[in-house]
């Protein structure tokens, strides 16, 4: 494609400016290709499901972190920083679901007193995320539940996105390729899986495949200190990460 004016002189320039910082980032990426990795997703025991999942979000954010370092070296901060936060959201997914511990505990919402249901059935319910000392067990979600929540999430956004694309003329091509993406079935499956009230916070705000309020996480997470945000907090997980 056509270059900017200047954009040639500049990307030397910036090159030149940031050698040391660009090489750093190049070793980061190298050891990411040549690390032995298939000997921990041996001793990791997990279900192949989750290692699937987990493998995608995993290359995933070494894409984004190549193309942010590619446009940072042309001076393409802006697209850089947008970048940024799509590998922030993808490393965010990674460890809702990698973590050992995350406890996220449902209330039900309450109206004067009395617990609405959608016209699905689905109780209306909310979700907290709660220090690990002051969990119960029903609180601490194991990886295969996050696991179906992640999925769930993601297989419920794109059944969305194609209710609204039903309603838009000229995106016949769009709805196609969405419609392929969405199985009745197998959201029928997972929401059966992870239950009514699991169900409803998928559906509804914050849209989070965690239920958690991505605002609220990150003003928890920069007030604590390092030991509470690695056991007990949640880390801002919004919407699922994409390519």
């Amino acid at each position: 494609m056509r270059m900017f004016p200047n954009e040639e002189e500049r990307t030397v320039e910036i090159q030149e400016k940031l050698r040391e910082q660009f090489e750093y980032c190049e070793q980061i990426y190298r050891y990411w290709f040549e690390a032995e990795k298939d000997h921990w997703a041996e001793q990791a025991n997990l279900d192949s499901r989750i290692c699937v999942m987990i493998g995608v979000l995993h290359v995933q954010s070494f894409r984004l972190f190549r193309s942010i370092v590619e446009q940072c070296r042309r001076g393409e901060a802006f697209g850089a920083r947008i970048h940024g936060r799509s590998l922030f959201e993808t490393v965010a997914a990674l460890l809702f679901i990698m973590k050992p511990t995350v406890c996220i505990r449902l209330e039900p919402i309450l109206r004067n007193g009395v617990r609405k249901f959608d016209s699905d059935g689905r109780p209306a319910t909310k979700a907290i995320a709660i220090p690990r000392k002051q969990s119960v067990a029903k609180d601490r979600l194991s990886r295969e539940m996050r696991s179906l929540l992640y999925m769930g999430h993601s297989f419920i956004e794109n059944q969305e996105f194609l209710r609204r694309c039903e309603n838009t003329d000229g995106l016949k091509t769009l709805r196609r390729g969405i419609r392929a993406e969405v199985n009745p079935a197998e959201i029928a499956k997972i929401e059966s899986d992870i239950g009514l009230e699991w169900s409803y916070v998928l559906r509804n705000p914050p849209f989070s495949y965690s239920g958690l309020k991505n605002q609220a996480a990150c003003e928890d997470a920069e007030q604590a200190d390092a030991e509470v945000v690695q056991h007990d907090l949640q880390l801002p997980v919004t919407r699922r990460p994409r390519c």
